[in-house]
């Protein structure tokens, strides 16, 4: 650890204690008090009145805002602060920050407090019913793989921790340099600097942010880029913590780990546009936790800054579609789904998932792909996996035909198991398993409903995931699109099957393949998404 910290001896809301005594008595002068939490970019702050003064002006040319005159007192002195805003989202606060911080303020920060007067914001309405944060472009990515009670976070140079401190005590932020500690403590985080130091309780969620706008998680080289969001668990005393960045450098992240560090520049290009939508379309999918999106497969995989590719082609494909997103007519998509390999075919979103998306439909994955087999008769699926077609785009890619083989125990396991968590079903009197068979598939030949005989009775399992999940999981059983072949003699089950992933939308073998064909971004978009449309949106 490092260090006491420097700390502001006041709370941060006294820095208002004039605007919010105004504020306060309006208020209670017409009977109605609406608390919303606001935001300012402080640029500089100084004992000079007449200095503050003569800085609004510059301040409001730079960030394009209007600026405030903001008092604090500070042991014993009073300092002037001029800020850009309020803001009613840190968002843009953040993005104005930055703005400060390259018109000459490098040390520009970030000052919140409570706004008693404004009516709480609305979502904006109109544009393609966007959601709120494509206007600031900052999204709050949930990292799952912390977890405990405690957090040490550093970076190069000073870090700041900011947060709201309990009723009538002092300093709502600390300072230190390189390194900070979060421990959850009943209703508050800590933040400690030195293994002597007592630490300073805020009230979460505490905002973390560092000079250089990198900062390390546990381990050195878990480098994020951005600011870092801690919340406590309810119920327990472990940390959530998040990365709030610019979706832009989100993606830098995010292509290399989805579509890999070595492929054509126009493959990246489609991937980029179909990330962003899906971020950008997921925000608040994790609102319980305080996350817009998740860094796992269940939303997209993201590991900051020391999961980016040196690959140039990646940071292009960001910045030349930069703002660009998928439309289905005018509005943004709910979902631009992509998976690793179709094997032939893509799938419909309303087969596998019950939902219908225009742009989210069976397609051919070659140039002529004609007529779609009958896929749900076991003798056609057979034959279609069993002779590849060499015109297919994902043709020989990984998952474009694989094999697995499950034991009968871990079968019949995985039933125990999946009855007992309510994924499964059974009915009558078991005792053993029988021939498996798959009773229901989708067009593209998907197994959606699995049944499994068993003494008098029979287990039944719905959805494609569980029913890979069931057969060994969805890295050995990589799509659903299988058949399952008579049990051998030493007690296995062997399978065979095509893709990889659940197939719906891009097929990102196919993209590639079109890539080294000469296909544009765009082009790649509407061959998988039919009646898609590319719109910048910022």
């Amino acid at each position: 650890m490092t260090p006491a910290p420097t700390r502001l001896s006041k709370d941060k809301r006294t820095h208002l204690r004039y605007s919010l005594a105004i504020s306060l008595a309006v208020a209670l002068m017409f009977g109605t008090a609406t608390a919303v939490e606001v935001y300012w970019a402080v640029a500089l702050s100084t004992t000079d009145r007449a200095k503050a003064v003569e800085a609004m002006a510059p301040v409001e040319r730079v960030s394009g805002a209007g600026s405030s005159l903001l008092e604090a007192e500070v042991d014993n002195k009073l300092y002037y602060r001029v800020a850009a805003g309020p803001f009613p989202d840190r968002a843009k606060a953040i993005e104005t920050r930055d703005l400060l911080r390259s018109g000459g303020w490098p040390d520009a920060w970030i000052l919140a407090g409570l706004d008693l007067t404004a009516d709480p914001p609305e979502a904006p309405v109109g544009a393609g019913a966007l959601p709120a944060s494509t206007a600031s472009r900052t999204i709050t990515v949930g990292l799952t793989w912390i977890s405990g009670p405690a957090l040490v976070v550093g970076t190069e140079g000073r870090i700041r921790a900011e947060g709201f401190a309990p009723e009538g005590a002092d300093a709502p932020a600390v300072e230190a340099e390189r390194a900070i500690e979060l421990v959850a403590e009943g209703d508050w985080i800590t933040v400690k600097t030195s293994d002597e130091d007592p630490g300073t309780k805020l009230a979460p969620p505490v905002t973390v942010e560092a000079d250089i706008g990198a900062i390390w998680l546990r381990e050195s080289y878990r480098v994020y880029k951005g600011a870092i969001k801690v919340t406590r668990k309810q119920g327990s005393d472990s940390l959530y913590v998040a990365d709030v960045l610019d979706v832009e450098d989100y993606l830098l992240s995010v292509l290399p780990a989805e579509i890999g560090g070595n492929s054509p520049k126009e493959a990246y290009k489609a991937q980029a546009v179909v990330a962003r939508t899906e971020a950008l379309s997921f925000t608040g999918r994790h609102k319980d936790m305080g996350w817009d999106i998740c860094d796992s497969t269940h939303c997209q995989v993201f590991r900051g800054l020391y999961g980016q590719s040196p690959n140039q082609d990646i940071v292009r494909a960001v910045q030349e579609t930069c703002g660009e997103v998928l439309f289905s007519g005018s509005s943004m998509v709910r979902t631009a789904s992509f998976h690793s390999s179709c094997g032939g075919w893509t799938e419909s979103s309303e087969d596998v998932w019950g939902s219908r998306f225009a742009h989210l439909t069976n397609v051919g994955c070659r140039i002529d792909p004609g007529q779609m087999p009958d896929l749900r008769d076991e003798a056609i699926l057979r034959k279609y996996i069993e002779e590849a077609n060499r015109k297919d785009l994902c043709y020989g890619g990984t998952g474009y035909r694989w094999k697995a083989s499950v034991e009968v125990k871990a079968v019949e396991a995985g039933l125990a198991r999946m009855v007992s968590a309510g994924t499964a079903t059974v009915s009558g009197e078991t005792a053993g398993i029988g021939a498996i068979r798959v009773a229901r598939r989708s067009a593209r030949g998907a197994a959606l409903e699995l049944r499994v005989p068993s003494g008098t009775g029979e287990y039944i399992i719905k959805g494609e995931l569980n029913i890979r999940s069931l057969l060994g999981g969805p890295t050995l059983v990589k799509s659903g699109v299988f058949v399952i072949l008579p049990v051998s003699k030493d007690g296995s089950i062997d399978i065979i099957g095509a893709g990889y992933g659940h197939g719906v939308g891009m097929c990102q073998d196919g993209a590639k393949a079109l890539a080294k064909l000469g296909k544009d971004y765009k082009s790649i978009l509407s061959f998988y998404y039919k009646g898609g449309s590319v719109v910048k949106v910022y």
